[in-house]
């Protein structure tokens, strides 16, 4: 397998890449489908990611503010409500370190946090 990492107005994406005969799976997830939530790669020192306590390896599942929130299945969906949620309130973040579970308050300031799918 083959990655490559992709640097996209300071946003990191990892793009894999395979190649196989016909028959064969690509994945090492039986399913064949990503996993729900998304995989931290970084968390920018010194802003709201790395003060809330975000570190690389983190899973991050869902998120909510107030009374509304939704699940994270891709690095756009953590853009998005940054983008859009961010600004009107603050931003719980929910997941996983290892086994254990994990909350994240985030404020309006750039989160400055790196994802990837979870595969």
């Amino acid at each position: 397998m083959t990655l490559c990492k992709l640097i996209v107005c300071g946003v990191s994406l990892v793009i894999f890449a395979s190649l196989s005969m016909p028959g064969q799976s690509v994945s090492s997830n039986p399913s064949g489908k990503l996993q729900s939530g998304v995989v931290v790669e970084q968390a920018l020192q010194g802003w709201s990611g790395d003060k809330a306590g975000i570190k690389e390896g983190d899973v991050i599942l869902r998120w909510s503010r107030g009374t509304i929130g939704g699940d994270l299945a891709s690095p756009y969906d953590v853009q998005h409500v940054e983008t859009e949620q961010a600004l009107r309130g603050v931003v719980t973040l929910e997941g996983l370190r290892g086994n254990e579970k994990q909350s994240w308050v985030m404020g309006a300031n750039s989160w400055k946090v790196a994802t990837r799918p979870q595969l």
